[in-house]
């Protein structure tokens, strides 16, 4: 259990979780049958890239969390984008959980080497 937690901390878990609940919620919808057959065509293969890319970002952020930046970019862009989709964003909730995700991505700062992440431990210390 400890190196789990080690793995954790050293990741930006919560925004992983968001991007990839994010992904799924905006592909649940337009793989169901009635969406493909209400939107042919573009408008139905919209919806499945958004969310396919959205599920990308995250994981992309698991692999690789000195990424944090660029993958918080793109799952805010994603899902702004997705709410044009025909799930409208996942039925919006989708849509939250990825702006969120990508908000978490973007503030995430990785631990100092030295295990003190910025602004907490001593300050100013003449020792």
């Amino acid at each position: 259990m400890a190196g789990l937690a080690r793995g954790l901390a050293s990741r930006p878990a919560c925004a992983v979780c968001c991007l990839l609940a994010s992904g799924a919620l905006v592909l649940l919808l337009p793989s169901s049958r009635l969406t493909v057959l209400a939107a042919p065509g573009v408008a139905g293969v919209t919806g499945l890239l958004v969310g396919t890319l959205l599920l990308a970002t995250g994981v992309v952020l698991a692999i690789a969390p000195g990424q944090h930046t660029m993958c918080g970019m793109a799952g805010i862009v994603l899902a702004l984008i997705s709410f044009v989709t025909p799930s409208l964003g996942g039925l919006v909730v989708g849509m939250l959980l990825g702006l969120t995700g990508g908000a978490f991505a973007l503030a995430w700062e990785p631990a100092e080497a030295g295990g003190r992440r910025n602004g907490q431990g001593r300050t100013g210390s003449s020792r």
